[in-house]
């Protein structure tokens, strides 16, 4: 995907320019510095170029002065505001299913930055790739997205939640006071990674208004807006398939597949940055389709199915199957 076909959802639009203007910049000048079409703001489901909101990130922080304008907006959580990731997470039956839920459906959040989610011991690591693909992640962008979570996150269990630890890759405010009151936690900034680390134990924690059949309405809109959008370029299309093949072999490293595609690792990473994702994250999206198609199935054991995903352990396809929807491998088929 290039970046002049990368779109984000135009509703985030709508959250920026009204915060700005609740700071005392006027719409039409906001719009004419970013070039932001305003059009787009017609319709609940539009998306818009992420070249023009990236520039609207940035003009927002730089006519209101304010160096904390992302990381605001994010806490000052409403129900406008990325209104089905939040009811995603909000309506489910804990944090760990929503945030399953909203990872199920990234694209349609965000079709451009690659993240990842993995677990690592006692807690839960969420890593924004924002600098290694053709559009940066705005600074103001990805602090937002943080602090949202952390509010989505207090309004779905019903009380103030704390994350572990925040780093950006980006560098530090004139004053980081606000971001260690946001977060709770230690912030890094000009960090190698961005990413925050949440406690497991929060995200096993029931929600205080879980609602199934909203979840099951919203899951269905997400859906259909993820069908929607363009298919992954033709380098994320045969990688697919040469890991279909090796899979079930346990040896689907980057060296072996890139040869298999006859390109070398590093030409192979520069053609996935390129589309807006990464070879873990095709690899992690291959696995997780085809362990919910075999267990559709039902004519696989579970450890069976473990296997033919690449897992050679299956404690740790378990794990990872709980990630990617938030359900066991035998809830899953119970329940299909």
């Amino acid at each position: 995907m290039s970046v002049a076909d990368a779109t984000v959802p135009a509703g985030i639009a709508r959250a920026i320019l009204s915060a700005a203007e609740a700071r005392g910049v006027a719409r039409d000048e906001l719009v004419a510095a970013s070039g932001f079409d305003p059009d787009l703001l017609e319709d609940g489901d539009a998306r818009a170029p992420a070249v023009s909101v990236a520039r609207l990130w940035h003009e927002a922080g730089r006519l209101t002065g304010a160096d904390t304008f992302g990381l605001d907006l994010g806490a000052a959580f409403s129900e406008s505001t990325m209104p089905l990731a939040g009811r995603l997470i909000c309506a489910s039956g804990s944090l760990g299913e929503g945030l399953a839920r909203v990872f199920e459906y990234y694209r349609v959040f965000n079709d451009v930055h690659p993240a990842d989610i993995k677990a690592e011991g006692d807690q839960v690591v969420v890593e924004v790739h924002t600098k290694a693909i053709p559009l940066a992640l705005p600074r103001h962008a990805v602090e937002f997205a943080f602090s949202w979570f952390v509010a989505v996150a207090s309004r779905a269990v019903g009380e103030r939640v704390h994350l572990t630890r925040v780093s950006f890759q980006h560098g530090p405010p004139r004053d980081a006071g606000a971001h260690a009151r946001v977060f709770g936690c230690p912030v890094a900034f000009d960090a190698d990674e961005t990413l925050m680390v949440v406690p497991m134990h929060l995200l096993e924690r029931p929600n205080a208004s879980p609602d199934p059949y909203l979840v099951e309405l919203l899951a269905s809109h997400a859906q259909n807006l993820l069908a929607k959008l363009p298919a992954r370029a033709s380098t994320v299309a045969r990688l697919r398939a040469v890991l279909a093949e090796l899979l079930p072999r346990a040896d689907a490293s980057i060296e072996l597949v890139s040869e298999a595609m006859g390109a070398s690792p590093r030409s192979l990473q520069r053609k996935l940055r390129e589309e807006g994702t990464t070879f873990s994250e095709v690899t992690d999206d291959l696995r997780a389709d085809l362990a919910k198609e075999h267990l559709r199935g039902r004519a696989k054991s579970i450890a069976e199915i473990a296997l033919l995903v690449g897992f050679s352990d299956q404690s740790a396809f378990h794990r990872a199957f709980v990630r990617w929807t938030g359900k066991t491998p035998g809830e899953f088929r119970k329940g299909s």
